[in-house]
C-alpha cells in the first residue's frame, strides 16, 4: 500500500476545526453532532493523572499532557490515537477537554449514538470507549478549583456519572455506574458493545442510549450536569491490572450522532477505511480527501507512473501506471527500456531507466539501472532494451551494435557481433588509416564499411584514393578533384601544393610534368624528389625531401637514395650466416640454395619496395 498521509493543521485551523464539529441539528435524525479523526490536531483532548481522586492514580502519565497522535503505512486509517501500557491509568486515562466548543450539551430524553473504529493489538490490549456527564461551562480554566484550574483532569466525586460504552470485554452492570466507593452498580444502558474483531484488526462499532434525569442531576455539587465528553483507554497492562500484560489500543474515527445510530455503511462513508490497500489492484494507494473536519483516508488508483509527477505514483517494482480500459488506476510492470521502440509499457524515468526483461529474473518488469552490457544484448539480458551497451553511469542501454545495419546512415559498428555489442562510429573521412580494429589493412570490403568515400588505397591503408587512382566522382579522391578518370589536376591546372597534381609536382602555380626542386613534389616527409626534371620515389640524407615516417633513407648526403623500412633488431640469441639465421633452435634460409646473403637482402629489399610503390 501507498500512504499519502495529511497535511497537519495550524493551531488556528484547529480552533476553526473544533468549532465546526457541532452539528447542532436537533429536530434531524441521525445528524452528527461530533467527529474526530486524529488529522486535525490534538487540542481538544487530554490524558489525565490526578492524585485528588485517592484511586486509579496512573502515574506514569504527565497530568493534562497532550495525546500523542500517529499514522501507519500499512493500513488507510489517516491518523490515529494510540493508548501504550505505559501510558494510561483505570477508569479513563483521555478525556476531552470539557469546553463548550467540544463538548455535547443534552437534556434528559435525548437519544444518542456514538460510533467509532478501534482496534486491540495483538497482545492484550483492552480498548474501552464512554462518556462522563459534565457541566459544559466548566473548563480547566474555571476559577472554582483555583487560580491554576483543575490541572489534573475533571475532578469527579460520587454524584458524577460515567458509562462505558464499547469495549473489549462485558462488563455488565459494571459499564454504568456513579463515582464513588458504596455506591451501587446500575445498568442505566445495559452492557457495551464487545469488540470481536481478532487482535490487530480494525472494525467499526457502535452503541445507542438514551440520556435520563438520572445522568444530569448532580455534578460536582453544582446544579447538575448537562453534557457529556467522550473518554477512552487501554485497560489492559495498566498499573493495576497485573494479570494481563496488554500492548496497544487504537482509536481510529469516532462520531457522535444525534437519534439512533445510522447503517454501518452510512457511517463508514464519512470516516476512513481502516484497511490495508492492496498492492497490486486498482486502488493500492492510501490518499486523504476532503477539508477538515470532514477530511477522510481511502484507497485510490494510480495516477503517474514511475518517475513521472503525481499524487499516487507507482513505485520501482510496479512502475507503470495503467490510465484505461478494465486496468485503470493499477500499477503494471515495465516490458521496455525508456526510449526503446519495442514492447508496450517503457520505463519513463531517467533516474531508473532500464526495464528488467530477462525470464527468469526475480525483478521481472521493475525499471531500474542496467550495469553490464550483458543486460542490454537480446540473448542475456532479454528483448526491449534501447541498445545493445551499457551506460553504467546513466544505467541506460545506449545505442550498441552487432552489424553496420544496427546504426544509422554514415555510420558503421565497431567491435559488434552476435555475442558483443559494438559501438557505433562515423565513418572515417579520407586520409584517415584503417582502424586496427578491422585489421589495419585496406580491403575493397573494410573501405565500404568504415570509409565516408566507401574507398580506401591499399598503398597506405588509408581511407580515399591518392593522385593517379581511378575516380568516377572526386568525393573518393584525397585531392577532391576528378579529371579524365583519375584522381588529381592534369599538368598546367592551377595548383597551390603539389597533391592536388597527378604529376606531384606544382611549380609555377601550375601542375607541370616537370619539377625544379624537391619541394615542387611533396613535402619534407613524402618520399619524392625532384631528379632530372622529374618527381620519382626516393630521398635525400640532407639538403632536400626525406622519407615518411617508419622509414629510413639509404643517402646520407644530397644524393638521391631510396627509402626503406627500418630493420628490426636481429632476434636474440641468433646471428646472421650465410644467409640462415641461426641459433635458439631456428634454421631459416632467405636466399635460395648457394645464394650469397647479400644477393638474398638485396633481393628481399627490392621486391619490398616494388611491392609497395606505385609506379609514378
Amino acid at each position: 500500500m501507498h500512504l499519502i498521509k495529511p497535511s497537519r493543521m495550524s493551531a488556528l485551523a484547529v480552533s476553526a476545526f473544533a468549532a465546526s464539529t457541532l452539528y447542532a441539528s436537533a429536530s434531524s435524525a441521525q445528524a452528527v453532532r461530533f467527529r474526530e479523526n486524529w488529522d486535525n490536531g490534538n487540542a481538544g483532548w487530554r490524558t489525565t493523572s490526578y492524585a485528588t481522586v485517592p484511586t486509579n492514580v496512573d502515574t506514569g502519565a504527565t497530568p493534562g499532557a497532550p495525546l500523542t497522535t500517529l499514522a501507519e503505512p500499512t493500513t488507510c486509517a489517516g491518523n490515529f490515537a494510540r493508548e501504550i501500557p505505559a501510558n494510561h491509568g483505570s477508569g479513563g486515562r483521555v478525556f476531552q477537554v470539557p469546553a463548550a466548543a467540544l463538548t455535547q450539551t443534552v437534556a434528559a430524553g435525548n437519544a444518542m449514538c456514538v460510533a467509532a473504529w478501534m482496534r486491540n493489538g495483538a497482545a492484550g490490549g483492552q480498548a474501552y470507549l464512554g462518556i462522563n456527564y459534565v457541566q459544559s461551562t466548566v473548563g480547566y480554566t474555571d476559577t472554582r478549583y483555583g487560580a491554576a484550574g483543575p490541572g489534573a483532569g475533571l475532578v469527579r466525586d460520587a454524584t458524577y456519572r460515567e458509562h462505558w460504552l464499547i469495549g473489549t470485554a462485558d462488563i455488565g452492570a459494571g459499564g454504568d455506574v456513579p463515582w464513588g466507593a458504596g455506591i451501587p452498580a446500575q445498568a442505566g444502558y445495559g452492557s457495551n458493545v464487545v469488540m470481536d474483531a481478532a487482535p490487530g484488526t480494525w472494525r467499526l462499532y457502535k452503541k445507542e442510549w438514551t440520556v435520563t434525569a438520572t445522568d444530569l442531576a448532580s455534578f460536582n455539587g453544582d446544579p447538575g450536569a448537562n453534557a457529556f465528553v467522550l473518554k477512552f483507554e487501554n485497560f489492559g497492562g495498566n498499573p493495576q491490572n497485573t494479570i494481563v500484560p496488554g500492548d496497544n489500543a487504537d482509536f481510529g474515527d469516532v462520531f457522535v450522532f444525534t437519534g439512533a445510530c445510522p447503517a454501518d455503511a452510512a457511517i463508514a462513508a464519512l470516516s476512513s477505511v481502516h484497511t490495508p490497500c492492496a498492492v497490486g489492484s486498482k486502488a493500492s494507494f492510501c490518499v486523504s480527501t476532503g477539508a477538515a473536519p470532514n477530511q477522510i483516508s481511502t484507497c485510490a488508483g494510480c495516477d503517474a507512473s514511475f518517475g513521472a509527477m503525481g499524487t499516487k505514483v507507482c513505485d520501482a517494482a510496479s512502475p507503470i501506471c495503467t490510465t484505461a480500459g478494465a486496468s485503470a488506476g493499477q500499477c503494471a510492470k515495465c516490458d521496455a527500456d525508456k526510449g526503446a521502440t519495442g514492447g508496450t509499457a517503457a520505463c519513463g524515468s531517467t533516474s531508473a531507466p532500464y526495464c528488467v526483461t530477462k525470464p527468469g529474473a526475480t525483478n521481472v518488469g521493475s525499471c531500474g539501472k542496467c550495469t553490464a552490457d550483458a543486460d542490454c544484448i537480446t540473448a542475456s539480458g532479454g528483448p526491449n532494451h534501447a541498445g545493445l551497451k551499457c551506460d553504467v553511469a546513466s544505467g541506460a542501454c545506449t545505442t550498441g551494435c552487432s552489424t553496420d545495419t544496427d546504426c544509422a546512415s554514415g555510420n558503421w559498428c565497431d567491435g559488434g557481433s552476435t555475442t558483443t555489442a559494438g559501438v557505433c562510429k562515423p565513418k572515417l573521412a579520407n586520409g584517415a588509416p584503417v582502424p586496427t580494429s578491422v585489421g589495419s589493412k585496406c580491403t575493397a570490403a573494410v573501405g565500404a564499411r568504415v570509409c565516408a568515400a566507401g574507398v580506401c588505397d591499399s598503398i597506405d591503408d588509408a581511407c580515399g584514393l591518392q593522385n593517379k587512382g581511378p575516380c568516377a566522382a572526386a568525393t573518393v579522391c584525397r585531392s577532391n578533384v576528378c579529371e579524365n578518370g583519375t584522381c588529381g589536376k592534369v599538368d598546367d591546372k592551377p595548383c597551390t601544393f603539389a597533391s592536388e597534381c597527378k604529376s606531384a609536382v606544382c611549380s609555377g602555380g601550375k601542375c607541370s610534368g616537370k619539377c625544379s626542386t624537391d619541394a615542387d613534389c611533396g613535402g619534407a616527409s613524402s618520399g619524392l624528389v625532384c631528379d632530372a626534371s622529374a618527381c620519382v620515389q626516393g630521398c635525400r640524407g640532407t639538403g632536400g625531401n626525406g622519407c615518411p615516417s617508419g622509414e629510413e633513407c639509404s643517402s646520407t648526403t644530397s644524393a638521391v637514395g631510396t627509402c626503406d623500412l627500418i630493420a628490426a633488431p636481429t632476434p636474440t640469441g641468433g646471428s646472421l650466416v650465410g644467409g640462415n639465421i641461426q641459433g635458439g633452435g631456428q634454421n631459416c634460409s632467405v636466399g635460395g640454395p648457394g645464394s650469397s646473403s647479400a644477393l638474398g637482402l638485396l633481393v628481399v629489399a627490392v621486391g619490398a619496395m616494388l611491392g609497395r610503390r606505385r609506379r609514378s
